[in-house]
């Protein structure tokens, strides 16, 4: 399991000052997957690395797209994310060395789109951080790719012990109704079918990224 220096290290040796870095950072829900974002955003501003976060929560879709397939397993995982103009566009443009990139992001009061300006200054770092990075169309868009090896049946422990989570699905039993019905079985599918953890370069203990 790769410690966080490992992966600063890691990290830096991919990152001349002449190109960017795109790095995945992924796993299961409650896995940590923000809390390692933090942790590296302020490793590598340490060594005075510019670093862009785009966190894929924003990429999330308007409740008539993620809620209209009844199977709900299947469609958190098919349905939750706009993963295509981050792909596309975005992402090309970073490596390509541009400065500043516009991307269509969840305006949750209207339960739409708005956009958003992303900027890096060159020869910087950019954290993807989200569920389902690490598929077989998506993972070769990376430099890097992290695991978060949380089991998936752990997840509701952890969700459990997460105010964010308690907040949002209206206490413990909301959040077990959630992830028993929608996150888990949406991402035992990811597991089957791509495989995420041996896609990724470097597994990471989930302890780095406990609550």
């Amino acid at each position: 399991m790769a410690a966080l220096k490992d992966i600063v290290d890691r990290i830096l040796e991919l990152g001349p000052t002449d190109r960017r870095v795109i790095v995945a950072i992924s796993g299961v829900d409650a896995a940590g997957k923000s809390t390692l974002t933090a942790l590296l955003t302020d490793e590598l501003r340490g060594h005075g690395v510019p670093v862009l976060v785009i966190p894929c929560d924003e990429l999330t879709r308007p409740r008539s797209v993620r809620f209209l397939e009844p199977d709900e397993g299947l469609a958190y995982y098919r349905d939750s994310y706009e993963y295509g103009e981050l792909f596309a566009h975005v992402l090309p443009a970073m490596r390509a060395g541009a400065t500043e990139v516009t991307l269509q992001v969840a305006d949750w009061e209207a339960d739409g789109w708005q956009e958003e300006t992303l900027r890096l200054e060159p020869g910087g770092v950019v954290l993807v951080e989200g569920c389902f990075l690490l598929t077989p169309e998506r993972a070769p868009a990376f430099d890097l790719r992290l695991w978060i090896d949380l089991p998936v049946d752990a997840a509701i422990g952890r969700a459990l012990g997460r105010q964010r989570d308690l907040d949002n699905m209206g206490g413990p039993d909301g959040v077990r109704e959630r992830y028993t019905n929608r996150y888990l079985p949406g991402q035992q599918l990811h597991l089957d079918l791509d495989r995420p953890r041996e896609r990724a370069d470097l597994l990471v203990d989930p302890a780095l990224t406990r609550p």
